[in-house]
């Protein structure tokens, strides 16, 4: 299972990722957007898992008290 501080560490790689992208010439322009749509799947994967994460840490919160 992935932690939250690995959510977080892979969310600033995906940015770094990102940002180094677009800064490439824009006659990439097509595996541009292709890199885009892989990270925007990626964050929005992050976002998901991130959420059942806390979901369940409150989860096991509430059944221990």
């Amino acid at each position: 299972m992935i932690h939250y501080d690995q959510f977080q560490l892979i969310q600033k790689a995906l940015t770094s990722t990102a940002q180094e992208i677009e800064g490439h010439e824009t006659g990439q322009s097509a595996q541009l957007a292709a890199a885009i749509q892989d990270l925007a799947l990626a964050q929005a994967y992050i976002e998901r898992s991130e959420h059942a994460f806390l979901m369940k840490e409150s989860y096991h919160h509430r059944l221990r008290f």
